[in-house]
């Protein structure tokens, strides 16, 4: 029995021995210069920061956040910890530098929300400008376009062949100064033509010429202005703060849209689009040069690019294969030098 025990306590120091041995031969060995691996702190987590001032309207871009530790102690409600679920949002209040970022600091659209500034301005994207064009109910597709549709912007415009010095409509007009046989000075006036070389020339007729029987005609062309818009509004746009001030002030009070008989709302005569600067003064100089314009309303989703040549009457008689008619010895005496701009019989409307 005691020699037993005296082999189980032997096994146990041989085992004992064998741990210490193995653990001077292979444990680590440390130096004075050794760095400490850095150990991440449990007590935090990662938010959203505003890498640098995000004013009210602006969106939010990659560029103008950063995420940073914040304490697991203050896990605030709203705090926002995905960088990518504001990404292309917009700041409903100015955001400084260095705060971190919550939920209900940021919307998708602004329309609506109590910030500074219009709610157009807010809806709309940078680098672009809104217009307002006027807009009948033909020329609105019966008024279908509202707010967040997209339109295509078709211009109709009317040419002249000019004198490029005069800078007037041709033919020019001819003044001759010729001396009678009474030796007085006489001013003959006429319309500039061109030599009418199949006339036969003698001594008695020694110049003909061919004169224009009536002004100018103007060529017409319709071309897509803009072949994408996005709709801001349709109708008179009045803030209610604008038209609180302006109550408040007793004077200058926006006047009320007519009302025709039967009570139903006036039609509106107005829209707003969003395009960018060079198609805002294209359209601009179209509207105050006399143009016409027309919008076409496109599809939902439907924003490509709309490359068409302008149309002319020679392109309108090839591509469309119209028949040149015979000539008549009559006409139609519809003639005007104005584009002509249909107007339906319900847009007269009678206020009271």
């Amino acid at each position: 029995m005691r020699r037993r025990l005296f082999l189980i306590i032997g096994l146990i120091l041989l085992i004992v021995a064998g741990l210490v041995f193995a653990w001077t031969k292979f444990r680590p060995t440390t130096t004075r210069n050794a760095t400490p691996t850095p150990q991440l702190p449990t007590d935090v987590f990662s938010v959203v920061f505003a890498a640098q001032d995000i004013p009210a309207g602006a969106f939010v871009t990659q560029e103008n956040i950063t995420l940073g530790p914040w304490p697991t102690l203050y896990r605030l409600e709203g705090l926002v910890t995905d960088p990518t679920t504001i990404v292309g949002l917009r700041a409903r209040l100015d955001i400084k530098r260095g705060e971190p970022i919550f939920s209900s600091q940021v919307a998708e659209s602004l329309a609506g929300q109590t910030v500074a500034g219009s709610e157009m301005a807010l809806d709309m994207a940078p680098g672009k400008l809104a217009i307002a064009m006027p807009m009948s109910r033909l020329a609105g597709v019966a008024f279908a376009p509202q707010r967040g549709d997209h339109v295509a912007v078709i211009g109709t415009l009317l040419f002249l062949d000019l004198d490029p010095d005069f800078q007037t409509s041709m033919p020019n007009k001819l003044q001759v100064f010729v001396i009678t046989a009474e030796g007085k000075l006489e001013v003959i006036e006429g319309n500039r033509g061109r030599v009418l070389t199949e006339a036969p020339l003698t001594n008695v007729v020694l110049a003909a010429y061919d004169i224009p029987s009536e002004a100018q005609r103007a060529r017409p062309v319709s071309a897509i202005v803009i072949s994408d818009a996005r709709v801001l509004a349709v109708g008179t746009v009045q803030s209610k703060s604008a038209a609180q001030a302006i109550a408040a002030e007793g004077v200058g009070a926006p006047q009320a849209q007519p009302t025709p008989v039967g009570g139903e709302p006036a039609a509106p005569d107005i829209i707003v689009l969003e395009v960018l600067p060079q198609e805002a003064l294209a359209l601009n100089l179209i509207m105050k040069t006399g143009g016409d314009l027309s919008f076409a309303l496109r599809a939902t989703g439907d924003t490509s690019a709309l490359d068409l040549p302008s149309w002319d009457l020679q392109r309108l008689i090839t591509e469309r294969n119209i028949s040149l008619p015979p000539k008549l010895p009559y006409g139609q005496a519809n003639f005007t030098d104005q584009l002509f701009i249909p107007e339906l019989p319900g847009d007269r409307v009678t206020t009271k």
